[in-house]
């Protein structure tokens, strides 16, 4: 069970213990949309750009969650962003 973190400042060399009860590790923000780079419109920091219900800039291919451009990168909106992008695919087919 988690009691402490020890932080270590190395540029101070100071090292702090912080007390907790949990610990939430953030992975970064960097997307993994290197696979789609050449498929669909990125933005500058590679987040794939959409529109609507997750229509992205080549026809049939849709996007969620983390590596969309805008997404607020919570598990919640995640799920809603899925149904959604499932919405657009279900009407793209429908054509």
């Amino acid at each position: 069970m988690l009691k402490a973190l020890a932080v270590e400042d190395s540029g101070k060399n100071e090292r702090t213990e912080i007390t907790a009860d949990g610990v939430f590790i953030f992975i970064g923000l960097i997307p993994n949309t290197e696979v789609v780079k050449d498929l669909i419109a990125l933005n500058d920091q590679g987040f794939i750009k959409t529109e609507g219900m997750g229509k992205t800039s080549a026809q049939g291919v849709f996007a969620a969650c983390d590596c969309r451009e805008g997404a607020i990168a919570q598990l919640a909106v995640a799920t809603v962003e899925g149904v959604l992008a499932s919405y657009g695919i279900k009407d793209f087919l429908k054509r």
